[in-house]
Formats: structure tokens, sequence, C-alpha cells
């Protein structure tokens, strides 16, 4: 797409299709309802429950705007969906492994990966039950908690962020939920 052509917002990074992965959005909340439903359907084709996708969604918008290719605002390191940090993390991951990194798709393949490591001792595991959430990385995709609780859950277990913004996740993670019929 040529960005010149464009009278909305040019965002890298969100969309498919040609060289140079760019695209005109008139409305930032299509594209986070873009990604969100990328999201959505990813987790939901592992079997996770709704309630477990939107606290997961209420994370990501909290963390990252629901902006695959972002850098993390306060220049911790941290980037993408979750803030992987650093964000050598997935972007070395993406790599070794030929896919786009600043893409939804990949970042839900990262966070499925590491789903899916949860069983083993790896270094690269991220979601660690803890006192707060007493619930395994397959426990919480399973949970039919309010979307509030594993908001809450999924911040302790695999955020872990130094401004908890819990109100925020919580809020986002009802809004997800109630927008997925």
């Amino acid at each position: 797409m040529n960005p010149n052509s464009c009278t909305g917002t040019v965002i890298s990074g969100l969309c498919s299709g040609g060289a140079d992965n760019k695209c005109c959005v008139t409305d930032i909340a299509d594209t986070k309802t873009k990604v969100a439903t990328e999201v959505y359907n990813f987790f939901k084709n592992k079997g996770w429950t709704k309630n477990a996708i939107c606290g997961l969604l209420g994370n990501m918008e909290r963390e990252s705007g629901l902006n695959p290719n972002i850098n993390e605002y306060s220049g911790g390191g941290g980037y993408g969906l979750v803030q992987w940090t650093p964000g050598s993390v997935l972007k070395n991951w993406a790599n070794a492994r030929g896919y786009d990194y600043r893409t939804t798709n990949t970042q839900c393949l990262r966070l499925q990966y590491e789903f899916d490591l949860q069983s083993t001792n790896s270094a690269e595991k991220q979601y660690y039950k803890t006192s707060s959430c007493n619930l395994t990385f397959s426990q919480f995709s399973k949970s039919t908690k309010t979307p509030e609780e594993l908001a809450e859950c999924f911040m302790r277990n695999y955020e872990r962020p130094g401004v908890l913004a819990l109100a925020d996740r919580k809020t986002y993670a009802r809004k997800w939920f109630n927008y997925f019929k």
C-alpha cells in the first residue's frame, strides 16, 4: 500500500500483504478489533475458553494497545503484544523459524510455544503459578472464572509488570468478553 495515498493513519506491522507491511486505518479502534479477533480465533481454535482469552486480551491491550509492532512505551526493552522483555526473546525465536515477529499470528505462535513448555524446566517458560493465582497455564486456558479474575491471573503469573494497572486490565478484559458473542 502506498502510505502517501492514505487519509487515515499508517500503521506498520499490523497488515498482511504488500512488501512494506503497512496499511491505512481510519480508526485505531478498528485495528484493535482486528488484532483482538485474530488473537481470539487463534486461541479459541486451541481450546481456550472465552474467559481466558479475554483475560489475555485485557493484558495485551494494557501492555501494547493491541499493537503487535510496538516497543515498550517507557523504553524498558519490551516488544509486542505482551511486551516480551527483552524484545529479542520474541524476535530471535521468530527469526530462527522464518516468521515475521511483527505479526499477531507469530506472537500467538510464540505464546502457544510458551504454553507448550509448561510441563518442562525450560528457561523459556514465562508463565508461573503464584500464590496470588494458583492456576497452571493449562488450568488458566480452560478456566471459566470471570474475565476480570483471569486478567489478574495472567498479569500475576505471566506479565509480572512493574506497574500493575489492574483496573485497566480488568476493564479491557470485560470489554472484549462483551464484544465476542
